[in-house]
């Protein structure tokens, strides 16, 4: 048998955030996407506000605390998913491939497993469409290759009424 001590430290690893979509544009932009599953009775711990149409993007204005984006930020830290700390001024752009305000709100009161995709300042680079909800594939043209060019992902209008989802 070997001792606790000669196997070395028995503190647990920080667990490594998993790979998923990350898109840095020449402009400083970002796009990324990622997966969040809320432990049970747990908000998703971010303030956001929303315009009208043709604004559906979620503005995050701020973090809460005990959250489940907070939980995600700390896991991000310090590792190779620094770059995927949600902050205030992303922008939600889809959740679990919804992008209207009202589908992505829902969405993240109703379902525990959430897919988000957050936009990071104005990205002027091409996302792939993949990552995009198949609505915004609708709605806007596809250039080579099955690709989404992020200005046509560019936000209008300015935020709306605060709304709270923490």
């Amino acid at each position: 048998r070997t001792s606790r001590s000669a196997m070395g430290n028995s503190t647990p690893m920080k667990s490594p955030v998993p790979a998923s979509p990350f898109v840095i544009c020449e402009g400083g932009g970002c796009v990324f996407g990622f997966m969040l599953r809320l432990a049970e009775g747990v908000d998703l711990g971010v303030d956001i506000e929303h315009g009208d149409p043709p604004d559906q993007a979620l503005h995050v204005t701020g973090i809460v605390p005990g959250g489940a984006i907070e939980a995600w930020n700390k896991q991000c830290v310090g590792g190779l998913g620094a770059g995927k700390v949600v902050m205030r001024g992303d922008k939600i752009v889809a959740v679990n491939g919804q992008s209207e305000a009202d589908k992505m709100l829902e969405e993240c009161r109703q379902k525990t497993m959430l897919r988000l995709t957050v936009v990071r300042g104005d990205p002027d680079c091409t996302i792939p469409a993949p990552w995009m909800p198949a609505t915004m594939g609708r709605r806007h043209p596809l250039g080579q290759q099955g690709q989404l060019a992020a200005s046509q992902l560019k936000l209008l209008a300015p935020p709306g009424a605060p709304m709270g989802l923490g």
